[in-house]
């Protein structure tokens, strides 16, 4: 008999009409914000902070009512926008801020149409992304301290896999978000010590190295275990996961000359 996957918890009926598309107004509006200060370069790290703050009130309000059992609907939506805000307050470019801001708009505005709608594991291998581009900018350009890094990327890197799981009915969701962020932390802990960011097309994007790398990875052990789940996990698919693994983190050390930092 095959096991019922639980039903995700919705916003409760008297905020979600009023929130569900204020909180994308507002969170879209918090980000131009952001983006207006870093023209005019006032994106000061407790600015950018106290808007995150912000971000995480706003998309918390329509699971308020019962946030200790509904706070894994609200988590991607905090996560995805502090990172943006944090993707923006470090971009150089006008053009990138403008973009960053109109694809989060989207995705948010498709998040706030059906909020009941469950997270597909491409979505989650975006939001992850975002995470570590986030946290390895503000290491980079902010020089935030190694272990407040390490703090954040355990933490997020936890949430958003156990959710991912979790709302699947993956018995194992607690092991197996905790074993991926404790990857995540050993990986990012050696990749502390050289921060190497590409900068491309003339600072339109800026790609911190191990950013790239964790979303690699995450790729290919999500590969792995959809194909297990799924029951189509062969030899050849295996080694096809772990070789592109490999070659992405010799491409990527070889490449780089392990010199100071961005």
């Amino acid at each position: 008999m095959a096991a019922t996957l639980p039903r995700l918890p919705r916003p409760t009926r008297r905020t979600k009409t009023p929130f569900r598309y204020g909180g994308l107004i507002t969170s879209v509006l918090l980000a131009v914000g952001v983006g207006w200060l870093a023209h005019y370069g006032l994106a000061r790290e407790w600015l950018v902070g106290l808007v995150v703050l912000l971000i995480i009130a706003v998309e918390s309000l329509p699971y308020r009512t019962n946030l200790k059992t509904d706070w894994l609907m609200a988590m991607p939506l905090i996560l995805g926008g502090a990172s943006v805000a944090v993707i923006i307050a470090l971009s150089p470019r006008a053009l990138t801020q403008i973009v960053v801001v109109a694809v989060y708009a989207a995705w948010r505005g498709w998040r706030a149409a059906k909020p009941e709608r469950t997270q597909s594991f491409s979505e989650l291998l975006v939001m992850l992304a975002l995470v570590y581009e986030a946290i390895f900018l503000a290491a980079a350009v902010w020089r935030t301290p190694a272990w407040i890094c390490l703090v954040l990327l355990y933490a997020a890197s936890y949430i958003l896999v156990y959710q991912g799981l979790h709302i699947r009915g993956e018995r194992l969701a607690r092991v197996l978000a905790a074993t991926w962020a404790l990857i995540v932390v050993q990986v990012s802990w050696v990749f502390l010590n050289w921060l190497v960011t590409y900068v491309l097309v003339g600072n339109y994007f800026i790609i911190p190295q191990a950013a790239l790398i964790l979303t690699g990875l995450a790729y290919c052990f999500g590969g792995i275990y959809l194909s297990q789940r799924q029951q189509a996990l062969t030899r050849m698919r295996l080694a096809e996961y772990l070789l592109i693994a490999l070659l992405l983190v010799i491409i990527v050390a070889s490449s780089t000359p392990w010199r100071g930092t961005l």
